[in-house]
């Protein structure tokens, strides 16, 4: 199969263990994987250029069922290959590095500082979309437990 981008191969993209122990089937479609391939070119090759190394990640892609399966969101963009979650614990840098990085360089539709503290995001959700398609918002968001349940509310930069 081939690269999703310079530093992502296509088994990584669509690994999960997840859908592993559970039989399921994770491969992208080809709109998805057109997406996918603009997520790793416009976001996650820039920063890893950036930072010197490739940036570690979680989850890329997760078909519908793998979605429910894990208790995502039922708009999540990981979905339609949209999203990719960063996560450069055990790496030189932070989250929290990481995530203002992509903040004040990059363009992206989403970017969500995921649960953690306010001084560092477990990990980092962001996502871009084609923008022949629609234009990328810029949206910023935190996401937090309240109840159990995850909500998403508008990212304020912690006070120093």
């Amino acid at each position: 199969m081939e690269a999703i981008s310079k530093y992502i191969t296509y088994a990584k993209a669509v690994w999960s263990d997840t859908a592993i122990r559970r039989g399921i089937v994770n491969k992208p479609g080809t709109r998805e994987m057109r997406a996918m391939k603009l997520v790793g070119e416009m976001i996650h090759t820039v920063v890893s250029d950036h930072f010197g190394f490739s940036i570690p990640f979680a989850s890329f892609f997760r078909s519908n069922v793998l979605n429910r399966i894990i208790g995502g969101s039922a708009n999540s963009q990981h979905v339609k290959g949209e999203a990719i979650d960063l996560d450069a614990d055990g790496t030189s840098i932070t989250n929290a590095q990481l995530f203002y990085w992509i903040l004040e360089n990059l363009k992206f539709d989403q970017l969500i500082w995921e649960y953690g503290d306010k001084q560092n995001p477990a990990w980092v959700h962001v996502s871009y979309v084609d923008p022949t398609i629609r234009a990328n918002r810029r949206q910023v968001l935190r996401a937090i437990r309240v109840n159990g349940k995850t909500q998403y509310i508008p990212f304020v930069k912690a006070q120093q």
